[in-house]
């Protein structure tokens, strides 16, 4: 959302002056700051039509010695000298709040003057709504993503990610397969092996089911495949590799006899489960690296879920399911990988 033509809309809609929307708009953000950060904190908001936000400064004054009782107004002289300050001068430090802001949160929190401002886990907690104008409500900072911060993120355990799951969905409005996979489909998944429990928790849950109107579960435009189509799809791209040996021409890091497409794409693209590792791995057919994308589905999901509760993922139907919302922000999906590198340490990585 650009906030400087929502502004403007505004104001037209109110009959008022652009800056004087303006105003009430950086006065409401720096009151939920003071709020959230505590109010004996001096705090300044300027909107920036560069970043689109409302940027916030906490200003100190230097000081020879800190008064105890002025920790957050006052920065030591020994501290504000590397900033170019002297005895008297007032400092405005920014103040780092937002989700696409984390990398800076992050490097602020590591300078000499990091004590003053509010702690990392503070600013990941975000800002209230409570009291501020109806009208501010689409343009408040969207809910936080913890991981943006540096924060550590813990997976909740698969029947609870798919829980999560099945609730973003049911606030999306989107119409999927519920019913879950018929007895044979679920025992065909347990027939393959000890680390496919996660496929038969996936099937148990969302597994295609036959008569049904809805759509599949789709991620990122993949869409889940019942436990038979999967098992067909192997054996054709078995077939594939056959006729690629023996044409003398093949690239055997391409395609694994032991990979079972998940989630599909038309053949041109699919997540697969590895059974003999249990591991998730990215195919497509054009792209020459596989990437393994978790350890486990059961990991691999849970990272889908806390995305999905923080707002970082949306439902699209009939095409790319659910997926990394880019009307949030064009570096969603960065983020999405963010999350997974720290939950997953190593993941995504190379296939060997």
């Amino acid at each position: 959302m650009n906030l400087s033509s929502e502004i403007s809309r505004i104001a037209r809609e109110q009959g008022r002056e652009s800056d004087a929307v303006t105003h009430e708009f950086e006065r409401a953000i720096v009151d939920a700051a003071a709020e959230a950060w505590g109010r004996e904190r001096e705090l300044e908001g300027q909107f920036n039509a560069e970043t689109n936000a409302v940027e916030i400064y906490q200003l100190v004054r230097v000081v020879e010695h800190v008064d105890p009782s002025r920790t957050t107004r006052e920065m030591d002289l020994a501290i504000a000298g590397g900033l170019g300050g002297e005895p008297g001068d007032e400092l405005g430090l920014q103040v780092f709040y937002r989700d696409e802001d984390g990398e800076q949160a992050v490097h602020t929190a590591q300078q000499g003057y990091a004590q003053l401002l509010p702690p990392l886990a503070v600013l990941a907690a975000g800002l209230p709504f409570a009291g501020r104008p109806e009208w501010m409500r689409p343009l408040w900072p969207h809910r936080r993503m913890p991981w943006r911060f540096g924060r550590s993120v813990t997976l909740p355990a698969l029947p609870e990610a798919l829980d999560i799951i099945a609730r973003f969905l049911d606030d999306a409005g989107a119409e999927v397969q519920r019913a879950g996979a018929s007895p044979e489909q679920l025992e065909k998944a347990r027939e393959l092996g000890p680390m496919t429990g996660g496929l038969v928790a996936l099937h148990e849950r969302f597994g295609p089911s036959e008569g049904s109107d809805a759509e599949p579960l789709t991620w990122s435009g993949r869409a889940l495949l019942s436990v038979d189509d999967a098992l067909s799809r192997r054996d054709s791209m078995n077939e594939v590799m056959k006729i690629l040996r023996a044409d003398g021409a093949v690239d055997e890091t391409w395609w694994n006899a032991n990979w079972l497409p998940v989630f599909e794409l038309d053949g041109a693209a699919a997540d697969c489960l590895d059974p003999s590792t249990g591991s998730i791995v990215s195919w497509a057919k054009d792209v020459p690296e596989r990437t393994v994308e978790a350890p486990s589905l059961d990991a691999w999901f849970s990272v889908i879920a806390i995305a999905a509760q923080s707002g970082l993922l949306a439902w699209e139907p009939k095409g790319m399911g659910l997926h990394c919302n880019h009307h949030l922000h064009p570096r969603a999906y960065q983020w999405f990988q963010d999350l997974q590198r720290l939950a997953l340490p190593g993941f995504p990585r190379l296939a060997a």
